[in-house]
């Protein structure tokens, strides 16, 4: 049996929370806005309810690149009707969808995709960039920005990781890091018949800090994230948001977020 749940917070040092999710029966959907743009709140929650849209009509095979360019195209519009400026559209989106037998995961920006196998092993590829700038999909519509973008450079990073059944320490299978890409998606696919559970989790997973300000550990967080008593209904909310959960537990113990949190996904149950 399958079951989607999502959990969205606030982070300490925020005013209004700008990340979104949106949860079907065979997709999720997360949309991360940038704190430095006006309105992003809104513009999540358009970039996420355009992909929703489309995913919707399409299903499970719209994966690469042309969803981002279908889904920032629909969200501009959108956001010209209510009299924003496209700067509310900066956004990270990042979905998982259903296919027949298979998961198929797509990012625009940077987060976090995090797997838990049947056979106990536990995955993440962690995409982040130079500068902490994100390659928005609001850039392609906007042709002063996007050259402006590309003219300061950077890289975007991919790390993939895991932590063994049974084991403690998490190793790097793969990194890589190349000039960002404006027009570049990424997509993961996994097998049903292999899985637990599939999440995407906005970067806001990585801003807990103790009391003398060190970061926590992103391993160490998806440590606690995929804890799981058991899975089914509710089985984020239950993990993330109850006075057990992880938020919680953090904070009896002096850890905050800074930044605001949004996690999304699929359990799997026998």
């Amino acid at each position: 049996m399958m079951h989607v749940d999502g959990f969205t917070t606030i982070g300490r040092s925020r005013k209004t929370c700008e990340d979104y999710v949106i949860l079907k029966e065979d997709h999720v959907i997360l949309s991360d806005g940038c704190s430095n743009s006006p309105n992003t709140d809104v513009g999540a929650r358009l970039l996420a309810h355009s992909m929703d849209h489309l995913l919707s009509r399409i299903g499970g095979e719209c994966m690469g690149d042309m969803p981002g360019t279908l889904a920032i195209h629909d969200a501009s519009l959108c956001a010209d009707i209510l009299g924003l400026e496209s700067r509310c559209l900066d956004a990270t989106l990042l979905y998982i969808a259903i296919d027949r037998d298979r998961v198929c995961v797509t990012s625009f920006g940077d987060g976090n995709v995090i797997c838990l196998y049947r056979n106990g092993k536990v995955s993440c590829c962690n995409t982040s960039y130079s500068h902490d700038s994100p390659a928005y999909l609001s850039y392609r519509g906007d042709k002063v920005r996007r050259e402006a973008y590309q003219q300061m450079g950077g890289d975007v990073f991919h790390r993939i990781s895991s932590r063994e059944p049974g084991g403690a320490e998490w190793q790097t299978d793969d990194f890589e890091a190349h000039k960002s890409s404006i027009s570049r998606g990424g997509c993961i696919m996994e097998s049903v018949s292999e899985i637990r559970a599939i999440m995407v989790a906005s970067d806001g997973i990585e801003s807990f800090r103790d009391q003398a300000g060190n970061q926590v550990p992103l391993h160490d967080v998806i440590n606690e994230i995929v804890d799981f008593r058991h899975l089914g209904p509710n089985f984020l909310q239950r993990r993330m948001g109850s006075s057990q959960g992880v938020v919680d537990a953090f904070a009896r113990i002096g850890i905050t977020h800074a930044g605001d949190i949004s996690i999304a996904g699929f359990c799997f149950e026998d």
